[in-house]
């Protein structure tokens, strides 16, 4: 049985490679966690208690990374339209 590397929060949910969001699961408990069986909440406990500190920091933290990314790919795609328009004159 192999060891698996799950982002809490998922990549394609904007989900970062921080160490709060990231947890090492069995196979079966990386299938229970992506079938719904195991909770995020749970997940941050694990975590929590991992890294010495409450559960609600972790998902805080986590919540903050993925703002600050979506953010940031905003403003991105704000300066690459501008930059583009200015090349278009």
């Amino acid at each position: 049985m192999g060891l698996h590397v799950h982002h809490i929060i998922t990549k394609g949910c904007g989900g970062p490679d921080h160490r709060y969001n990231l947890i090492t699961l069995c196979a079966e408990c990386h299938t229970r966690t992506h079938a719904g069986r195991i909770s995020q909440d749970c997940l941050w406990r694990i975590v929590g208690r991992r890294e010495g500190v409450e559960a609600s920091t972790v998902e805080t933290t986590i919540r903050m990374f993925k703002q600050k990314a979506h953010v940031g790919m905003a403003n991105q795609t704000v300066f690459e339209r501008l930059k583009g328009a200015g090349q278009q004159k």
